[in-house]
């Protein structure tokens, strides 16, 4: 696999930030790095992440400046969502 990046906007709707890989075998090694200006934290996990939610919920917590390699199983998407205001992240894979 190619290595890819993206620069996602993340807003208070959760927001895919990978493709899922096409051989579904292998997985991928995501880079996702908040460097925006922006003081709001990205909350990271499935397409049901929810910053306001229960704990299990809530997903994994990004704060600015922070970087984060997250290794998702073949198939899988990781998304990112606010609890409010927009962030651009970028992903690597």
């Amino acid at each position: 696999m190619a290595v890819q990046g993206a620069t996602v906007d993340v807003s208070t709707t959760a927001v895919a930030l990978n493709v899922a890989d096409s051989d579904g075998v292998q997985g991928q090694t995501l880079l996702v790095r908040h460097l925006d200006a922006d003081d709001v934290d990205v909350h990271l996990g499935p397409a049901t992440v929810d910053p306001g939610g229960a704990a299990g919920v809530k997903g994994c917590r990004l704060q600015q400046n922070e970087s984060l390699t997250v290794v998702v199983g073949p198939g899988e998407v990781l998304y990112g969502r606010t609890a409010s205001g927009t962030v651009t992240v970028t992903s690597t894979t």
